[in-house]
């Protein structure tokens, strides 16, 4: 069985990220690579799901998510990944991106 609980989870990065105000920051910090910022989108991307999936769901949890990673980071623009980096969150115009890839990820 598939989920596609993950619209609910942008839209409360999204909150959460709406009510911290500040201005994102626009390039990676010094020595961040984008192979980190894969590893940082698969480990949110698990958590999320970890906390959600029962039973045979969770088997599929970290291929779903490093999948998701692999599609979704290339997609992001600088900005995009600089301030996930920052904020851990996953930045409102990823929202789309973010979707897509997970749905393509978990057919």
């Amino acid at each position: 069985m598939r989920f596609s609980a993950v619209p609910s989870f942008v839209f409360a990065t999204l909150a959460l990220a709406a009510c911290q105000g500040g201005s994102a920051p626009t390039t990676l910090p010094a020595g961040m690579t984008h192979e980190t910022v894969r590893n940082r989108l698969a480990d949110a991307c698990v958590y999320a799901e970890w906390r959600k999936r029962e039973g045979d769901a969770l088997k599929s949890v970290t291929r779903d998510c490093s999948c998701l990673a692999k599609r979704l980071e290339p997609q992001m623009s600088e900005p995009e990944a600089a301030a996930f980096v920052a904020s851990g969150q996953i930045p409102k115009t990823t929202q789309p991106k973010y979707v897509q890839a997970f749905e393509t990820c978990t057919r």
